[in-house]
């Protein structure tokens, strides 16, 4: 087998948390969040956000229906709501891939999703950057994680 091969199968044999230590150890803790690390699709409670995830993407340019067919609205629409190890929202990721054209379904392969991760995480660390996607990579800690935090402060376990 040449090294290429080798090479190959290893990335697509990734799992999930090993894709993530590859690209940026920091992406550890959002896969065991979003996933508790496992390959997954869909993550059917935000199954809801698809269409609306895919006109708002259309509409600012993230995708192009018109010129990739990938891009084109599905019979489910579920297909554009968050997804994969590390709960990306499909129709807000597709412009990190270096690719213009890409299915959707690829970004909850673990490697080609950790290297997506790692550039949100890096847009989300940049001035500037947008609420949700600070919030993602929880740069903006939520209420609840401040809360917790504070009661286990208070508790002598932090």
């Amino acid at each position: 087998m040449t090294h290429l091969a080798t090479t190959l199968l290893a990335i697509l044999g990734m799992t999930p948390r090993e894709a993530a230590e590859n690209f940026n150890p920091k992406l550890v803790p959002i896969c065991h969040r979003e996933s508790r690390c496992r390959a997954l699709g869909i993550h059917a409670r935000d199954a809801h956000l698809g269409r609306r995830a895919w006109e708002n993407a259309v509409r600012v340019g993230i995708l192009d229906p018109v010129n990739c067919a990938h891009h084109r609205r599905r019979e489910n629409m579920a297909e554009w709501s968050t997804s994969g190890p590390f709960g990306m929202i499909r129709a807000y990721s597709m412009h990190y891939l270096p690719m213009p054209c890409v299915a959707p379904e690829r970004l909850d392969l673990p490697f080609v999703a950790a290297f997506v991760a790692q550039r949100r995480y890096r847009a989300a660390n940049r001035p500037g950057a947008p609420a949700a996607l600070r919030r993602w990579a929880r740069l903006v800690p939520l209420l609840s994680t401040q809360r917790r935090m504070a009661g286990l402060e208070l508790a002598g376990e932090f």
